[in-house]
């Protein structure tokens, strides 16, 4: 019953769909350039929308405090298409515009939408049903998830819809839930007091490398039980620093960091709770989650973060002499896990 009065619902959807997605909240806004020049061939929504987070009281798969519950659907509105590749992305102002976060290749697709062989039948129906986002804390974001596919002459389509998560719960102020309650203590990063330590490893034997980088700003929300509950951090991937000025060329060329398309590297901190640091690493425009052990150190109006984190280069992309991508690279090879250590100085705002 539940599955025919979707399928009723988004039949009535489908003639507004068309009509070029109009549900746009800032007019400024433009196309990300990726999806440009496709024309539109597939029917989106989600649903509900705007969405409203909620108390995640089912701590699996993730134990967080809130949980984003909704769902997307699909449905081939041209011909029979074969899907490429889905995915989202997230809006960060006029200055930033659009960048990717997530990315669904063909297998993530046919799992997630039940989708046999990444095949979408023309007027048939796929849905991501629990399409869900999780946090420890309240924040909002606009986000469009795309598809794109193509038919037996392999002419690419695309569709799209625009999913708006609110910093929220129903009812309530976003500037409420944004603001620090009493038993909350902000520190903002201090730059030039802190330090930032990679390492790269051959793939065969000890051979390794090391250098710098720079925090660009960053900051953390504290609790009273000294546990971190959220923080913002921007590197500069302009600064990285070696001995050796041709391998900071490499670094920075589209082998590696390619630092004239992507300048800045983001993590956004979900917590930092008994020992254990969670939240999502963005890389050459691209987030994966990652979980690292951190230590916080308080001292009066000053507050000192380490740890060591460990990042599989690959995941973003970033494939330059994989042995995982490449198995006969030999002693080429570059491990895919690089080292990142950090000792960084806080101060209360």
């Amino acid at each position: 019953m539940r599955t025919l009065f979707l399928l009723a619902l988004f039949s009535l959807m489908v003639p507004f769909a068309q009509a070029q997605f109009s549900d746009w909240s800032d007019t400024d806004r433009i196309m990300p350039d990726a999806l440009r020049n496709y024309p539109v061939g597939l029917t989106m929504y989600h649903s509900p929308n705007p969405n409203y987070p909620v108390l995640n009281d089912d701590k699996s798969p993730k134990a967080t405090k809130y949980v984003w519950k909704h769902q997307t659907c699909v449905r081939a509105e041209v011909d029979d298409l074969t899907i490429i590749k889905a995915g989202s992305y997230i809006w960060f102002g006029i200055e930033r515009g659009w960048e990717e976060n997530v990315q669904l290749n063909k297998p993530n697709f046919i799992r997630s939408f039940e989708c046999p062989k990444g095949q979408l039948k023309k007027g048939t129906t796929y849905c991501f049903e629990k399409n869900y986002r999780y946090g420890n804390r309240l924040y909002a974001g606009d986000v469009i998830w795309y598809i794109l596919a193509k038919d037996a002459n392999g002419k690419i389509y695309k569709g799209y819809r625009l999913l708006e998560t609110e910093g929220a719960m129903e009812g309530a102020s976003e500037e409420a839930a944004a603001s620090p309650t009493p038993d909350q203590q902000v520190w903002k990063a201090v730059p030039q007091s802190s330090s930032l330590n990679w390492t790269g490893y051959g793939a065969v034997g000890d051979y390794a490398l090391s250098g710098q980088i720079r925090l660009q700003k960053g900051e953390v929300t504290t609790t009273q039980e000294e546990a971190v509950s959220k923080g913002s951090f921007v590197i500069d991937m302009n600064t990285i620093q070696h001995s050796n000025a041709g391998l900071v060329k490499h670094l920075r060329n589209k082998d590696f960091f390619n630092t004239n398309k992507y300048p800045t590297a983001t993590f956004a901190l979900e917590s930092i709770h008994e020992g254990v640091a969670n939240g999502q690493l963005t890389l050459l425009g691209t987030s994966q989650p990652i979980s690292f052990p951190a230590e916080l150190l308080f001292d009066g109006a000053q507050l000192t973060v380490k740890g060591k984190a460990t990042v599989d280069r690959t995941k973003f992309g970033m494939d330059y002499n994989s042995p995982t991508r490449f198995p006969d690279i030999g002693k080429k090879g570059i491990r895919d896990d690089m080292l990142l250590e950090f000792e960084l100085l806080f101060e209360r705002s």
